[in-house]
């Protein structure tokens, strides 16, 4: 009987599973500036983004598989740093920005964001509210490409309830 049990098990999980790298898009949902042209007429000739510590930068996640994925929540320690941003600077050098570790968490829930096929989810990120690890100093008046990248690695016997893998987006022009 106990063998029936963990089959029907099996099954239920099987049927949850998501293969890892199943299909995740992330992007950028980040308006290019444009700078009024003498005529008053806005220029479109700016690619650039700019970051400014007012303006929070939205980015989407996007299922583009046909089943359901959940993805873990960043509100425990398990999706606090899945988001990430590689920055392609323009004089051939790479920086990360992450999120700052937490040493100690207050609550640790293991919560999910469930997309459903097609479904989108728009994170905020302000990259100076404190919670970013990167040099501000080092990365001012520089150009460069911001990559924003999102990525689970297996965790535990959870491994068959969230999804696991590494999605990049397409990058953009930003200025520091």
């Amino acid at each position: 009987m106990g063998r029936v049990w963990i089959g029907v098990l099996a099954l239920v999980v099987s049927a949850l599973s998501l293969r890892a790298g199943e299909s995740l898009s992330v992007s950028f949902a980040w308006p290019q500036r444009q700078s009024p042209s003498p005529d008053g007429i806005p220029a479109t000739d700016d690619p650039f983004r700019s970051l400014s510590n007012s303006n929070a930068i939205p980015v989407l996640l996007r299922n583009d598989s046909g089943q359901p994925l959940r993805l873990v929540n960043a509100d425990g320690s398990r999706g606090y740093a899945n988001l990430s941003f590689r920055i392609d600077l323009d004089n051939g050098k790479s920086v990360s920005i992450r999120k700052k570790e937490v040493f100690a968490w207050a609550a640790n829930p293991l919560y999910f964001w469930l997309l459903q096929p097609g479904e989108t989810f728009v994170l905020e990120v302000k990259l100076y509210d404190g919670s970013w690890a990167w040099d501000e100093a080092v990365l001012r008046g520089q150009r460069g490409t911001m990559v924003p990248v999102y990525e689970e690695t297996a965790f535990g016997g959870q491994k068959a309830l969230v999804w696991t893998g590494h999605a990049e987006g397409k990058g953009v022009p930003v200025q520091f």
